[in-house]
């Protein structure tokens, strides 16, 4: 009996199409020449149906390796959604019941239209300079500033985007609505969601996007809102609070001095009154309106889905063109260019006489819904990217 009918009775070679049994047929036929010592025979029988045994159990193994990582990679993909939508479900929770209490501090009359006025100039110019101090107090490091020039760089295409955007649906008119297109709640929505979603260090890289921000909101955002470029002056766009802040900022990043602690310390204390003292405000804005007409403007509807969807999903494919080594740059710009209207909107619409009710209800739909669409957008980018 040949070698090769003893290795079939045997079983070793139980499938003849498959690629392990031909290539033992041909080290058989070749090597071994089918006529041999029978002892030969049997020890190169031993070790065949060894070798292949080995290859099906590894086989196996692969397979279960490869099942493994794939349901890791579902699981791990469904935790960082649930953890981006508990993120944002907090934060607008939250935003939400600080606005309730600005709406009752107004109607029960704890605070007037002086008051208000009064509390958003504090908020414009002493809370917002206390936050872009704070997120630039640590060690100064190369490499954080080059990459936050990048951020300074893309931020500012990305404000240009909005502000096209803007200008392209409402050409000279309806300013207010371009200022809402343009200008994202990046620093009351944004903060919380870079710190909870990539890590608290990753707030200064969002301070790039708050500077060009800021630079624009305080000259391009005024006369929108105003419709007086006799506002815009050198000193607006040097000594704009802002920008005070941010040479502050870049001060105390790179001197080696830093501020003791009491006095630090003090300027966060400051500088995290930002959020409550804003949704406070703005919901003293929504007690003077109507609180079924945030729900039943179509001209809110427009402009929350041109902010919410439009200009993001235009940015989301242009960083695709950046390449993916600066993808926490990325993820940073994108949550900031995804958040809702800007709470400003309605302040400065105060400030310049503007119709600041209309601003509060977009500020709030927009709020509202993106609940929904922030997490469509850092889902797409996982895709798109």
């Amino acid at each position: 009996m040949t070698l090769y009918n003893e290795l079939n009775l045997r079983g070793v070679l139980r499938n003849e199409d498959s690629f392990y049994s031909s290539r033992v047929k041909i080290l058989v036929l070749k090597r071994l020449k089918l006529r041999r010592l029978k002892a030969l025979r049997l020890i190169v029988i031993f070790f065949a149906e060894s070798f292949l045994d080995l290859l099906n159990k590894v086989d196996a193994n692969i397979k279960k390796f490869l099942i493994f990582l794939v349901y890791n990679k579902l699981v791990s993909q469904e935790m960082v959604q649930m953890n981006i939508g508990l993120t944002i479900l907090n934060q607008i929770t939250m935003m939400f019941v600080m606005m309730g209490f600005g709406y009752f501090i107004y109607y029960y009359k704890f605070m007037d239209d002086l008051g208000t006025q009064q509390v958003s100039n504090i908020l414009l110019k002493i809370c917002g300079p206390c936050t872009i101090i704070t997120a630039f107090n640590f060690a100064f490091n190369l490499s954080k500033v080059k990459k936050l020039g990048l951020t300074i760089i893309l931020s500012t295409i990305v404000i240009l985007i909005g502000l096209g955007v803007a200008r392209l649906l409402y050409g000279k008119d309806h300013r207010l609505e371009q200022f809402a297109i343009a200008f994202s709640n990046a620093g009351f929505i944004g903060i919380p969601l870079v710190t909870g979603l990539l890590g608290i260090e990753y707030v200064f890289y969002l301070t790039g996007f708050l500077i060009c921000f800021n630079l624009f909101v305080w000259t391009v955002g005024v006369y929108l809102i105003s419709g007086q470029r006799s506002l815009i002056t050198p000193k607006m766009m040097v000594f704009n609070p802002a920008l005070i802040g941010t040479a502050i900022g870049l001060i105390v990043f790179i001197s080696p001095l830093k501020p003791m602690a009491p006095v630090a310390d003090a300027i966060a204390k400051i500088g995290s009154m930002n959020t409550p003292l804003a949704m406070i405000v703005l919901g003293t804005f929504i007690a003077k309106s109507n609180l079924i007409e945030v729900f039943t403007s179509k001209a809110a509807y427009v402009v929350s889905f041109f902010r919410l969807i439009v200009v993001p999903l235009i940015i989301l494919f242009a960083l695709k063109l950046v390449p993916n080594v600066y993808q926490d740059i990325k993820m940073v710009i994108l949550i900031a260019a995804s958040a809702p209207v800007g709470v400003m909107v309605a302040m400065f619409a105060q400030q310049y006489e503007g119709d600041y009710e209309y601003g509060a209800r977009i500020v709030s739909l927009s709020t509202i819904l993106c609940l929904f669409t922030i997490p469509g957008m850092l889902i797409l980018s996982n895709f798109i990217w």
